[in-house]
């Protein structure tokens, strides 16, 4: 939210307030898929964010406007879930040009904009295409974007995934969320299959296989607090598992632990427990000075456990050799807990 307002501060302040709905609304939505949680990146992967079902219907249906005419789809929607649509279109678009034209195509366009050109002459004069033709090439790109996305297909195997989870019958929750992710894989929306997918899996002994699926859901923008938790934990596990000196082939080829961390606490900031255990993980990556963010503030978030945070925060201080705050906060956690073996243990450290 934040990034995408800031980014309508930006577009209308240099444009005086001469910028298009359209191309203000798009740049802000890109804003939003490349930065924070939902723009989370890992390099060599693909970008492409979720796209809610509606918004490839009414692609489909031959519903999205030509980009002359697409802040009509703002001011005056012809039918119902068009302001949505017309929202996702520019969020698209202008991901599109960037890719197509290069980022500072966008810039181009804003400079544009600031002169007075409307939103035909923008295209010319900053894409050097007329607006047909970036329509035409926009088309093809959503063409093979959306191939093989089958929404009513995609509706009916996410509804029996569903019924089968009630049931508890996990080999049917496993065959009905193959079928959902093969008819719409980029499905993250909080009735994604990919977590019931993960769940049946693990249910069935197959824990590398559903270590896979949550890997997939988080690299196409899934956010979910539950399932991440899940993917941080039982990476965890195969770390432990496998020991320090050995990195099987699977696990080289999935994310660590901490970049997961990260996305929880950037999904929910205010939740100190999200906190706390993206510390323990970066001073287990000997990154003690980020740690120390964390667990402060996981303090300054009332964490049930006070005298537990303190002292994590003495033990980055200390990696850190910052003798000062280490003892200040090791002993404000034996003020709490005055019988905390940790912590008298760490108070040795600190004063010798």
């Amino acid at each position: 939210v934040v990034w995408h307002e800031v980014a309508h501060v930006v577009t209308l302040g240099v444009t005086e307030n001469l910028v298009s709905r359209w191309f203000s609304e798009g740049t802000s939505v890109l804003e939003e898929w490349q930065t924070g949680p939902s723009g989370f990146r890992i390099a060599g992967t693909d970008s492409h964010r979720s796209v809610p079902l509606d918004v490839v219907e009414a692609y489909r249906d031959g519903k999205f406007l030509p980009v002359a005419e697409l802040d009509e789809g703002f001011i005056r929607p012809r039918y119902a879930g068009q302001v949505g649509v017309s929202y996702t279109q520019a969020g698209l678009l202008c991901e599109f040009i960037a890719a197509a034209y290069g980022q500072s195509a966008l810039a181009a366009m804003l400079a544009a904009y600031a002169d007075g050109l409307n939103t035909p002459a923008v295209v010319e004069a900053a894409l050097e295409v007329k607006p047909e033709a970036l329509d035409a090439a926009f088309w093809s790109h959503l063409d093979q974007r959306f191939d093989g996305i089958d929404p009513a297909g995609f509706r009916q195997a996410a509804t029996e995934q569903r019924q089968a989870a009630a049931r508890e019958d996990w080999a049917e929750v496993m065959a009905a969320g193959e079928r959902a992710v093969a008819t719409n894989w980029y499905d993250v929306s909080p009735a994604s299959p990919y977590p019931l997918l993960a769940d049946a899996q693990e249910a069935m002994g197959r824990r590398d296989e559903a270590v896979a699926t949550l890997r997939t859901y988080w690299l196409a923008g899934g956010r979910h607090t539950t399932p991440l938790t899940k993917l941080a934990d039982w990476l965890d596990e195969a770390e432990a598992s496998a020991g320090a000196n050995v990195v099987t082939e699977a696990a080289a080829s999935e994310p660590d632990a901490l970049a997961v961390r990260k996305s929880l606490a950037l999904v929910a900031p205010l939740i100190p427990e999200y906190r706390m255990a993206l510390g323990e993980a970066l001073m287990t990556a000997g990154l003690a000075a980020e740690a120390q963010t964390e667990f402060a503030a996981a303090l300054s978030l009332k964490v049930h456990d006070r005298a537990d945070a303190h002292y994590r925060l003495a033990r980055a201080h200390h990696a850190m050799g910052e003798a000062k705050p280490a003892r200040r906060h090791v002993l404000m956690a034996l003020e709490i807990a005055p019988a905390y073996i940790d912590a008298l243990n760490l108070l040795t450290e600190v004063v010798d």
